[in-house]
């Protein structure tokens, strides 16, 4: 059965749902839609830039459909991808197929919202650090350095990174944010527009950099800026380390960002 849509609860996961779209259609990606089913297959080799978002329940048996992109994926060299299910359609009720496929059920990433309007004004932050917007490409392969070696992402992943969100542009739904402290690229975030949700997406710091409440400026003014434009609900998936920094910028937990994950090798239940 569909799962009830709450705006609130499923904010999360729509905007994630909106992100890997974006994804897909990038000229970056390999990708396919048919049959309810999106793809999406790209040089990162991460298995969120790898994945499948489904907007339908299953039919019936679903095995072809399943091995399909298995085989898909196998093909192209990916060591792991994701199968997501689109808002509005219940995790679950794919689990006992894409499980006995072999796929593991992760239960989250935590799925977290905010009111806008109770945002804080400021984060205190030391007298050197500034944020300001990425509008061209020298900042941008800056700002996917940042963001990668902050993250703790192999440094293989910074050009592959670099030429996604180079393709995808400064005119779309996605905004990206540089923290400089002391003139240098200290913190990186970004920002995503979509079904009336402001997501943060890429929160980063540099390690030398942390404990200084880089990362809940880096992402308070980008949210700061979408209350300006009119957006008044916030979303994100946090990470272990971000949680009670976005939980002090009056973020709260709303769901699990629930998904599947095959990493090729494990054994494959016949």
């Amino acid at each position: 059965m569909p799962e009830p849509v709450n705006s609130h609860t499923q904010a999360p996961r729509a905007s994630l749902n909106a992100f890997f779209r974006m994804l897909a259609n990038s000229g970056k990606a390999n990708s396919l839609e048919a049959g309810g089913l999106v793809r999406w297959q790209t040089a990162i080799a991460h298995p969120w830039f790898n994945g499948v978002l489904i907007s339908r329940p299953p039919s019936g048996d679903e095995t072809s459909i399943i091995q399909e992109q298995m085989a898909y994926f196998r093909l192209q060299g990916v060591d792991s991808f994701t199968w997501w299910a689109e808002v509005g359609i219940s995790v679950e009720s794919w689990a006992d197929q894409l499980l006995h496929q072999g796929f593991t059920l992760n239960q989250g990433p935590p799925g977290m919202v905010c009111d806008l309007q109770d945002l804080p004004a400021f984060i205190p932050t030391p007298p050197g650090f500034t944020i300001r917007g990425v509008h061209d490409l020298p900042v941008l392969k800056d700002w996917t350095e940042t963001f990668c070696t902050g993250y703790g992402l192999p440094s293989s992943f910074i050009h592959p990174s670099y030429e996604i969100f180079a393709e995808i542009g400064f005119q779309s739904g996605l905004h990206h944010y540089m923290g400089y402290l002391d003139g240098k690229p200290a913190a990186a975030a970004s920002l995503f527009y979509s079904d009336e949700i402001a997501g943060i997406y890429n929160v980063a710091v540099l390690e030398q950099a942390r404990g200084q409440g880089l990362g809940a400026a880096i992402t308070l003014t980008p949210l700061l800026e979408a209350r300006a434009q009119g957006y008044t609900l916030g979303a994100l998936q946090s990470s272990e380390m971000g949680f009670n920094v976005y939980r002090r910028l009056g973020f709260r937990k709303v769901s699990d960002v629930t998904h599947f994950q095959l990493v090729f090798g494990e054994p494959t239940q016949k």
